[in-house]
């Protein structure tokens, strides 16, 4: 068998082996980068807290339109039991919070889905 071997030191050699390693460096950055972290809620989870988040606000503001501690408390009460039946954490939808608001692109389709919803 008949093999061509190109010496590490001779210039094709070493081209060829920077391209390999700047592909795989690459393709390395560009997964970590778009992985989303575990503790940080998935495109749907987000759409679906901010949707009851919303009707959350609204309701309160329309029942109680004068009385801010009321709507404090109401608020408060209500966000727990969204947080509950959801299963999330506040740590969770705050940390999600800060990583959609650094990817205003994702963080677009998210509302965008939410404002579906509500309609």
């Amino acid at each position: 068998m008949n093999v061509k071997r190109i010496k590490a030191d001779s210039p094709s050699g070493s081209a060829s082996f920077f391209w390999t390693l700047l592909a795989v460096a690459m393709l390395l950055s560009a997964c970590s980068r778009d992985r989303r972290p575990d503790d940080v809620l998935s495109p749907l989870q987000m759409s679906e807290f901010l949707t009851e988040a919303y009707r959350i606000e609204a309701y309160n503001s329309i029942v109680h339109p004068l009385m801010p501690d009321t709507i404090n408390a109401e608020t408060a009460a209500a966000y727990a039991d969204l947080l509950q039946s959801q299963g999330l954490t506040q740590e969770q939808v705050e940390k999600s919070l800060d990583y959609y608001g650094h990817r205003p692109d994702q963080f677009e389709k998210i509302l965008g889905d939410v404002l579906y919803r509500l309609q």
